[in-house]
């Protein structure tokens, strides 16, 4: 189970609020928004972006599936399952000023009383009428939609603020710099150690054919295998002392192309 930063959390948790506050164009407009939701429900492989799983990781430091997070004017409400939940039972009882509020999603339990508490803390945060969310999700089933249909029932109407979660996570803390240099720098390593001189190179000198999802594949698989200290031996690949192995992973697939006659 992964492990939450409680640091970062926090941090993050007072730079929403302070952006939030400030009341911009992108928090709901004029008339603005009296709370924020954010929903991740089922999980779908094929799906390896979307605004809001960078905003879940954003604060979480990874994804949470099946989670529904209410952002009030003066608290956090998260509802998941007990795992999840457990995670985050060390910040509730924070001296912060904006406190953390978690509720266990358990199996087979029924969840009206969960999302009754949830629309609850919506109506009680300034006018109660008006709730921000990110647009164009795709299906996130039973468990969010059936919390969307109570917002629906309640009148409570949602208003697109995915601009404003965009321009909040793009600002990065010193953490999110470090993280960013880290990846830039395994990247470059495996570019030239791994992909353009074990595979490109190799083949142009022994005049062998390799195809360019083959090469993207291997490419690809290299990230996984460097928690594996033969395979950092291998390409001496290094990483800083503060960031773990494990932690390493690819995020897309290499796109290789090319084309033409060259003489080399």
């Amino acid at each position: 189970m992964a492990e939450l930063n409680q640091l970062t959390f926090w941090n993050h948790i007072r730079a929403f609020y302070a952006s939030w506050r400030q009341a911009g164009p992108y928090w709901g407009g004029e008339n603005g928004v009296d709370a924020m939701i954010l929903v991740n429900g089922k999980t779908d492989e094929d799906i390896i972006y979307g605004r809001w799983l960078s905003t879940v990781l954003y604060f979480c430091g990874y994804e949470m599936d099946n989670t529904i997070i209410v952002l009030t004017k003066t608290s956090v409400h998260l509802l998941a399952g007990p795992k999840k939940c457990k995670l985050f039972q060390p910040l509730v009882d924070s001296a912060e000023e904006i406190k953390l509020h978690v509720h266990v999603k358990e199996k087979r339990a029924d969840l009206s009383p969960l999302y009754d508490t949830l629309v609850d803390s919506i109506q009680a945060s300034g006018e109660g009428s008006r709730v921000g969310y990110i647009k164009r999700q795709p299906d996130q089933g039973k468990f969010v939609n059936g919390f969307i249909s109570r917002l629906t029932d309640q009148n409570i109407e949602r208003v697109d603020v995915s601009i404003g979660w965009a321009i909040l996570t793009a600002q990065l803390d010193n953490v999110g710099i470090n993280a960013a240099r880290q990846a830039a720098s395994i990247t470059a390593e495996v570019h030239n150690k791994f992909m353009v001189r074990a595979q490109m190179e190799d083949s142009i000198e022994e005049d062998t054919k390799i195809k360019h999802s083959e090469i993207a594949q291997r490419t690809e698989d290299i990230f996984t295998n460097l928690a594996e200290e033969k395979e950092r031996k291998k390409y001496k690949i290094k990483l800083n002392e503060k960031t773990s192995w494990n932690d390493i992973e690819s995020c897309y697939t290499p796109i290789i192309m090319s084309g033409g006659i060259f003489t080399i």
